[in-house]
């Protein structure tokens, strides 16, 4: 049996490949966070195309994504954050964050009395997602809201990865395990007005002044409707360009065939 030996005259294998052909044009104006191969977020240059994967390392190709905009102008640093009641929130080098830098800050409730909060105010009335890493240290469970009555509210365990007590859809909340015991977290609801982010721990949880702990890092508030990848904020808000690929002219005529 004999097979052809002509191959396709274009090729987009991007997940295996993991790069442009270069027939394509490549352009973003800002850089880009992606997930590598061993599951940690890296940082592509401007108009660097991004091959990203999920947090196991699996390959999932090129990544491209509209302009977005992360609302919350320290994503790391929560000492930075607006409010803080009930508990003491200190930068931490004692874990390997997300990224592979050791840049989270550590959550430690104050009191006992069921009730700690970190928060920051950010603009609202449409559709929004909040995403955030946590991480265990020796408390595993707590809330995370835009508001304590509004839609994005929900306890999350991470012991056993589930959610509980949510408000709202359950498809409005998703966790994804990350390397070194962290956990992606990402919450869908509307905001209407201005509403207030408030990450804490919730209920009986608390139960040790100075003891109840957790490590946070990566937070972002989005307007859309649906979450994109992390964009990394130091003090303001930060926009990500989009990303556009495309190939035009004899780029795109040495291959395409009208009449077939």
């Amino acid at each position: 049996m004999t097979y052809p030996t002509i191959g396709p005259a274009l090729t987009l294998d991007f997940a295996n490949s993991k790069k442009l052909d270069n027939r394509i044009a490549f352009s973003r104006s800002s850089i880009g966070t992606y997930v590598d191969s061993s599951g940690l977020i890296k940082t592509a240059p401007v108009n660097v195309a991004r091959f990203d994967h999920d947090s196991t390392g699996k390959p999932l190709g090129l990544l491209i994504e509209e302009l977005r905009t992360n609302y919350i102008p320290n994503s790391t640093d929560f000492t930075g954050w607006s409010q803080v009641s009930g508990a003491s929130i200190a930068l931490s080098s004692a874990v390997t964050a997300p990224d592979g830098n050791t840049s989270s800050s550590l959550f430690t409730a104050d009191d006992n009395t069921g009730y700690a909060t970190v928060s920051y105010i950010i603009p609202g009335n449409t559709n929004a997602y909040l995403t955030l890493f946590v991480k265990a240290a020796n408390e595993s469970v707590f809330q995370l809201s835009s508001s304590r009555s509004t839609t994005m509210r929900g306890l999350f365990d991470m012991t056993t990865g589930l959610w509980s007590s949510t408000v709202g859809s359950a498809d409005d909340y998703a966790a994804e395990a990350y390397p070194n015991g962290w956990w992606k977290l990402t919450v869908k609801g509307f905001i209407g007005g201005t509403s207030t982010i408030i990450l804490y721990i919730a209920g009986p949880n608390i139960t040790s002044a100075g003891t109840d702990a957790f490590y946070m890092w990566g937070a972002q508030v989005e307007h859309g409707s649906f979450p994109t990848s992390y964009i990394p904020t130091a003090g303001s808000t930060v926009s990500r360009s989009k990303d556009v690929a495309q190939i035009t002219g004899t780029n795109f005529s040495s291959w395409y065939n009208q009449n077939e």
